[in-house]
Order: C-alpha cells, then sequence, then structure tokens
C-alpha cells in the first residue's frame, strides 16, 4: 500500500491517466472504419440478403446509365411555356401605402412584357426561316442556344407580332 501522502499528491493524476487512456482507445475504435456511426445510427440490423441488396445498388451507381436517342428528345407540351404573369391592376392592396412596390412592379412587368414580345418575335422569325442556317438570328436561336421552334408554342398575345422590324442586333448575345 503506498503512503497516504503520496496518494493525496498524485492519485488523481494516476485517475486522470488511466481515464484519458480509455478515453483515447475509445476514439481509435470510432474511429477505425467509421464502425462506431454506422452501428449507432442503424435502424435495425442487416441480414445478408440486406448487405447483398445495398452491394448491389452501390456497384451499380457506378455503371453508366444507357441512353439513347430517344430518350434525349423532348415531349411537346409544357417545353418552354409561358408562366402566369402577375397583373398588377388586379392585386388588392393599399397602392399608396406600398408605392415603392407598385412602381418596381410596374417596371419589372415593362421589362417582362419587353422581354417577352423579342424572344416571341424571335421565335416567329426562326420557324419561319428555319431552313436558312446562315442567318444568324436563326443559327444563334437554333445551333447555339439550343432551341427546337416547332415545340415552342405562342401564346396568343404575341401571335400579331410583327417580325419585319426584328433586327440581329437586337437579339445578339451580349
Amino acid at each position: 500500500m503506498m503512503p497516504l501522502g503520496f496518494i493525496k499528491k498524485y492519485g488523481s493524476y494516476i485517475t486522470n491517466l488511466q481515464r484519458y487512456n480509455k478515453d483515447f482507445y475509445l476514439q481509435e475504435n470510432k474511429n477505425t472504419f467509421d464502425y462506431f456511426q454506422q452501428v449507432k445510427n442503424m435502424n435495425k440490423l442487416q441480414t445478408d440478403e440486406d448487405k447483398a441488396l445495398m452491394l448491389k445498388e452501390f456497384r451499380s451507381a457506378y455503371e453508366p446509365d444507357v441512353v439513347t436517342m430517344k430518350d434525349l428528345e423532348r415531349e411537346r407540351g409544357d417545353y418552354m411555356r409561358r408562366q402566369p404573369r402577375v397583373k398588377p391592376s388586379e392585386l388588392s392592396y393599399n397602392f399608396e401605402q406600398y408605392g415603392r412596390y407598385s412602381d418596381m412592379l410596374s417596371k419589372a412587368s415593362k421589362k417582362d412584357q419587353e422581354k417577352s414580345e423579342l424572344f416571341y418575335k424571335m421565335v416567329k422569325y426562326v420557324k419561319k426561316n428555319k431552313e436558312d442556317i446562315g442567318d444568324s438570328i436563326v443559327y444563334d436561336f437554333m445551333q447555339i442556344k439550343g432551341y427546337d421552334p416547332d415545340l415552342i408554342e405562342i401564346p396568343e398575345e404575341f401571335e400579331d407580332l410583327p417580325i419585319a422590324d426584328l433586327k440581329a442586333k437586337d437579339v445578339a448575345r451580349r
């Protein structure tokens, strides 16, 4: 047995060393292949069938997908469909109190209307001249941007837009 003075002096040091040693081994076990987290977060133990299925799914993630041209073809329907727009005149709120909001909304609506008109003018122009790939507007729309003009439906409000005033500099990439 050790003397009492020695135990008082070094006892806490020795117990702390033992505790740190246990913590070290526990931390080592937790870090080894992360088994501790895998077991800790499991809902149930896996059977051999579950393990085989998981391994099969893991391996199939590394196999390339088989993609055909038919899978890549675009369908008619929602392709480039224009989303419904907010009409500030139909909103119900205090226009005087929210004047800045009203101004921002009206500016954004005007800008959106201008962009939409330009886009649908370009679509009408490309649909009319799509055989002329040498035309810069047609080339940019179909080849560079990759749009298919046959799939784009022009909304009723833009059907009567004139395309005679459309110039390449209006639709040029910036």
